[in-house]
């Protein structure tokens, strides 16, 4: 089945495949079809389709204006989630097995140097966290004066964006050995599932665990991943709308976006049909992934 090594990699623990079936059954979030696209891409599910709209929605709003809307709504979207992370990580420090979780993260594995897929996902995840070759980068770079330092700020955002990972990971692993420890497994075990598994699986499930407040810490953790998925968003969408305003100055900036949004969401349609996951999968990996980062390969050998 096509695809079908994307998930079918379930946690093992009864309580996270429970998880899995809900998050990934027919009829209950993502409604996937498990004969995958020999069934075909199928109807859009009308809730998902819903929630994808207001998430474009949101998206129009923060770049109507250009720079000066959605460079204020920069400041919340990119201050937000280190508020958020900074709650999680003292909250999740203080659970028992938190320690375990936190070695696991730390320990080297030298074996793993030696297989070519995890410098492929590590250059994939420096690239995409640092969004390179997005021309988001070139987009905001755009705005600042001629004579700007630009190896200040590369400098500033590598630096940034390694800490911020390495503070993502403390708090994830933190969580993760609480939650191994209450299934009685060990790490490794609640890892299985991997990719979406581990935010929408994985992660819920630590938080509903939790003994004070669960609720409030599922509400800021899913409200973050939202807050970056409309900063990540409102950055790609704003190059494509500086290029065409750059290219054709006589079209007001807020019809360029409203265009723009709108073929957007009507796109992101596919993704949320029964088959859209699959679609996904094929996009992201031979669309997205593959094509960057060869051709950015392609371009630092020129240099």
């Amino acid at each position: 089945m096509l695809g079908g090594s994307y998930f079918c990699n379930r946690p093992e623990p009864e309580s996270s495949i429970h998880n899995f079936q809900f998050f990934n059954h027919r009829k209950a979030v993502l409604d996937i079809d498990p004969a995958g696209l020999d069934n075909g891409i199928g109807l859009p599910n009308w809730k998902l389709a819903l929630c994808l709209f207001g998430s474009w929605v949101v998206i129009f709003i923060v770049q109507a204006k250009g720079i000066k809307s959605s460079g204020k709504a920069a400041y919340f979207t990119a201050l937000f989630p280190y508020g958020v992370l900074a709650i999680m990580l003292v909250r999740g420090v203080t659970l028992p097995g938190s320690a375990t979780g936190i070695l696991y993260f730390i320990t080297p594995r030298w074996e793993k140097l030696l297989e070519a897929r995890v410098w492929y996902s590590a250059i994939d995840q420096s690239f995409y966290s640092l969004t390179v070759g997005f021309g988001t980068v070139i987009m905001f770079s755009s705005y600042n004066p001629f004579s700007h330092n630009v190896y200040r700020d590369a400098t500033i955002i590598s630096l940034t964006d390694t800490l911020t990972s390495l503070i993502a990971g403390f708090t994830t692993f933190a969580m993760l050995g609480n939650l191994a420890e209450l299934l009685g497994v060990e790490v490794k075990e609640v890892l299985k599932g991997g990719g979406t598994s581990l935010a929408f699986i994985s992660y819920p499930d630590v938080l509903s665990r939790m003994q004070f407040f669960p609720q409030f810490f599922a509400v800021l953790f899913f409200f973050m991943l939202f807050t970056l998925g409309v900063g990540s968003s409102s950055a790609l969408i704003g190059s494509i709308v500086t290029i065409i305003n750059d290219e054709f100055p006589m079209f007001k900036s807020w019809l360029v976006t409203l265009v723009v949004c709108t073929l957007g969401f009507l796109i992101g349609l596919v993704y949320v049909t029964p088959q859209g996951q699959y679609v996904l999968a094929l996009v992201d990996h031979y669309g997205g992934v593959s094509a960057r980062n060869g051709s950015l390969l392609c371009h630092f050998n020129t240099y």
